[in-house]
Parts: C-alpha cells; sequence; structure tokens
C-alpha cells in the first residue's frame, strides 16, 4: 500500500489527477481460450510440433472432483490451464502480452 500512496502523493503534487485501476487475475487461469492461446503461440514463432503437444494436451483434459470420499465422474475441460506448475504462469503471460503493450504503448501508466 505505501507504494500507490507515495504514486498517488507524488503525482497530485505535480498538479496530475490520478486514476487507479486494479485488474484481479484470481481465476484468470480458469478462463483462458485453448484456440486463441495456441494461435498467439505460432505467431511468436513457437514451433509447430511442441505447439500441437500442447493443444492436444490441453484440449484432452479430463478431471474428477474427489470429495472427501467421494470421486465424481470423469469430464472433459473446455478451458483454463495446468496449475501448480511452470508452464501455466507462462503461457498466461503470452495470452495477456498483447493487454500489457496497449497499456504500456499508450503510456496508460506511469513510472517514478
Amino acid at each position: 500500500m505505501k507504494i500507490l500512496y507515495n504514486s498517488n502523493n507524488y503525482y497530485t503534487c505535480h498538479g496530475s489527477y490520478v486514476f487507479t485501476c486494479f485488474i484481479g487475475f484470481t481465476k484468470a487461469l480458469d478462463r483462458v481460450n485453448y484456440l486463441k492461446l495456441f494461435n498467439k503461440l505460432l505467431d511468436d514463432g513457437v514451433n509447430v510440433s511442441v505447439s500441437a503437444i500442447l493443444t492436444y494436451w490441453y484440449s484432452h483434459q479430463r478431471v474428477c472432483i474427489r470429495w472427501q470420499n467421494s470421486v465424481s465422474d470423469c469430464f472433459r475441460i473446455g478451458n483454463g490451464t495446468r496449475q501448480g506448475g511452470i508452464l501455466p504462469p507462462t503461457l498466461f503471460n503470452r495470452y495477456i502480452r498483447h493487454l500489457l503493450s496497449n497499456v504500456d504503448e499508450n503510456q496508460f501508466s506511469c513510472w517514478l
């Protein structure tokens, strides 16, 4: 919170308005669209074979839910990234790179 306070104070003391936007990414990994993600990887020049493996891997995910001593029937997952590994954050960063570039290119941010 101190950095937010200091940034706000710096800009208001120099005669600027301060507008703040917070983006919650709590469940963002669950909402990644596979088709868009893997097309973005191909656009970045990721090897077609690697992209094909990831596409197959993600498009054929099946899960079961365990609750106490019960396990549900398995069902297909249609979007989202696997959690707990090193690959999902990297994939998610690629997924939102265009958004972050637009923020940077249009100078919607500040630097101290």
